[in-house]
């Protein structure tokens, strides 16, 4: 790609960003919330029992000693961070569930 590695880091760094506002804007129109997790240590915490099992990149299947759990290794990390939403997503009123909150607003023919 480049030969200077942190160009080509900042570069990379910039694509991601450039998603995630993407992505965030696109989910506000649509009246949705996105919320940005730390996917770090995701594959390694058994989303069972919660034991750090540690493993290299190469091991592509999560088993974890300690409950026995056996489950791909991507599958383990998005259970993971479906649990870490779950704890950061601020509970909703009943009218907010079904309220649209988009900055958008809808025009009316008349």
């Amino acid at each position: 790609m480049v030969k200077n590695k942190h160009l080509a880091k900042s570069i990379s760094d910039a694509g991601w960003y450039q998603l995630m506002e993407y992505t965030k804007y696109k989910a506000e129109y649509a009246g949705k919330v996105v919320l940005l997790v730390n996917a770090h240590n995701t594959t390694q915490l058994c989303s069972r029992c919660g034991e750090m099992v540690k493993k290299t990149l190469t091991v592509r299947v999560h088993n974890c000693p300690v409950c026995g759990l056996i489950l791909d290794r991507d599958h383990n990390a998005a259970i993971n961070i479906l649990n870490n939403v779950g704890q950061v997503m601020p509970e909703l009123t009943p009218v907010e569930m079904f309220v649209r909150t988009s900055a958008k607003q809808d025009v009316l023919d008349l």
